[in-house]
């Protein structure tokens, strides 16, 4: 960079006296500066003492990170993301020993192939609709289960599901079986009734979906046996339990004693539940239950009308008790005997109760059960299919 230097050149008026330059203040005009700019090149330094610019070293910065972080960054990664990193990168398998945890008991080094087959990075386990389950597959999920906590095995085999769930701990949060090949014995297996499972996997379950499971008929009346008081409910986290299409001949009765959480319940189109149960869990429905699904039932008015709920759970204080929903999703669609008229006296007597009853029904109900209201219904839905064809004629 070029250097410059200020030459300033002084020249008095000729006009002007000498003392008026040393700026006396009543004396004459103070004298004008004239400045001279002259640039003047900076000398360059040596070429014996330019700096070399070196190329970086190689860092593997990965090696260096400690085992907590490498652990969050790979708590991003899905199922199918970490079995891909362990198998097909052939760097994981060659890298160093990463840094000791402070809080691990043993001793040693911990391997990053080692680091990738802990359970608890594993929290979220997806496999839908397989028919056939590959080997090492089977062979490899019993490993990580047992740190799972959102588990989804939709459509899976009756064959294999025994294996899987034995291998499940009660960090099992939600459980989706719906349409799978799972039975009464897979489940109490679960349940840690069985001396090979001496553990409960469904103390903190939240969620359990059983939808279309057609190989189940009496878990919950062996899980939860009739006793007067109740048993301890292994059940007692449980917010939501889909039974929908699934072949369940039971229910967990009382279902306020041994479902005390429960926030939906869906029993539609259950056909081997028997009315006796469904009336009984009708009548002593959970304290926060906020939707309830008994569409395609063969429900009349009389087996709805001891609808009510049970009080708070006596495990809740006065101070923690918390405020029920203020309404009831109640669906009671495919219940053909139902009439608006015996709907409407059901909601005049539900209005008693401490809760909205929201109902929703099927779209087109009889008026009432008299032989001129069934007439005209018969003679509406004909009209309706008729011009439906005129239109399709057309």
């Amino acid at each position: 960079m070029a250097t410059t230097c200020i030459q300033p050149a002084i020249e008095a008026c000729q006009t002007t006296p000498r003392h008026n330059i040393l700026g006396h203040p009543h004396e004459g005009v103070p004298p004008a500066l004239h400045l001279r700019l002259q640039p003047v090149a900076a000398p360059s330094p040596p070429a014996s003492k330019r700096r070399k610019v070196l190329p970086p070293s190689s860092v593997r910065l990965f090696d260096r990170l400690p085992v907590e972080i490498v652990e969050l960054v790979v708590g991003f990664l899905d199922l199918e993301d970490l079995g891909r990193l362990r198998r097909a990168n052939r760097q994981v398998t060659s890298l160093p020993s990463l840094p000791h945890s402070a809080h691990r008991a043993d001793t040693g080094n911990l391997q990053f192939r080692d680091l990738l087959a802990k359970p608890h990075l594993y929290h979220t386990v997806s496999l839908t609709h397989i028919p056939h389950v590959h080997p090492q597959l089977l062979a490899f999920l019993p490993s990580i289960l047992s740190g799972t906590r959102h588990l989804c095995l939709r459509s899976f085999p009756s064959t294999t599901l025994s294996h899987l769930l034995s291998s499940c701990s009660d960090r099992l949060t939600t459980l989706d079986l719906s349409f799978s090949g799972v039975t009464d014995s897979d489940l109490l297996l679960l349940a840690g009734t069985t001396s090979s499972a001496p553990e409960s996997a469904l103390s903190n379950l939240r969620s359990l979906r059983l939808k279309g499971c057609r190989r189940i008929s009496s878990f919950f009346a062996l899980l939860c046996p009739s006793s007067d008081p109740p048993r301890p409910s292994p059940l007692h986290s449980l917010e939501n339990l889909d039974l929908s299409w699934s072949s369940t001949s039971s229910l967990p009765l009382p279902l306020s004693a041994y479902l005390p959480s429960l926030k939906h319940l869906n029993l539609s189109t259950t056909p081997y539940l028997a009315l006796e149960p469904l009336t009984q869990a009708i009548g002593d429905l959970p304290y926060g239950l906020e939707s309830l699904d008994l569409s395609h039932l063969w429900l009349s008015a009389a087996d709805l009308t001891g609808l009510s709920f049970a009080p708070p759970p006596p495990s809740f204080s006065h101070t923690t008790t918390p405020d029920p929903p203020r309404t009831l999703a109640l669906s009671l669609s495919g219940n053909d005997s139902l009439t608006l008229s015996s709907l409407s006296t059901l909601k005049s007597h539900w209005s008693r109760l401490p809760r909205r009853i929201e109902v929703e029904h099927s779209p087109m109900l009889l008026e009432s059960d008299e032989e001129e209201d069934v007439r005209r219904f018969v003679e509406m839905v004909a009209g309706v299919v008729m011009r439906g064809r005129e239109v399709e004629g057309r």
